[in-house]
């Protein structure tokens, strides 16, 4: 997939986020995240996680060995890796500082483990979670 592709899906998303008043979209290895980056990935116990805010570069946090896979991104999409003894949701804290109290409504993949819905409950406390397959197939119809 073209950078330029890439950066548009991410603007389409941060408008969806933006129309349907949600603060965060973050999107697991899989279908979704495919679309949106052009990184396929895969669901596991490491979580590879795409976070896009209504504004602002994407996020992603990854294990570092598996970084190595990501196609070439510009600067619409940060990316914060962690190590095998490094645990996923600090680095996602840490990179979420300036608004993780602020969220009130999040869009997460349909195709999450549900481990790791349950430590983003637990980082994004009060936020209210729904499934993102609806925003996200309005967004690949649109073209």
């Amino acid at each position: 997939m073209a950078v330029e592709v890439a950066k548009h899906r991410v603007e389409k998303a941060q408008t969806v986020l933006r129309e349907n008043a949600l603060q965060l979209l973050i999107v697991a290895a899989g279908s979704d995240m495919a679309y949106l980056i052009g990184h396929f990935g895969h669901p596991s116990e490491r979580p590879a996680l795409l976070v896009i805010r209504p504004d602002g570069p994407a996020q992603i946090v990854m294990a570092a060995f598996e970084a190595r896979a990501l196609p070439v991104l510009d600067t619409h999409v940060e990316v914060s890796t962690y190590t095998e003894t490094q645990d996923p949701y600090e680095v996602l804290a840490r990179i979420s500082a300036g608004y993780l109290d602020s969220i009130q409504s999040a869009a997460i993949s349909d195709q999450m483990w549900g481990s790791v819905l349950l430590r983003l409950q637990q980082l994004f406390a009060g936020t209210k979670f729904k499934p993102a397959s609806g925003y996200l197939r309005d967004l690949r119809m649109r073209k």
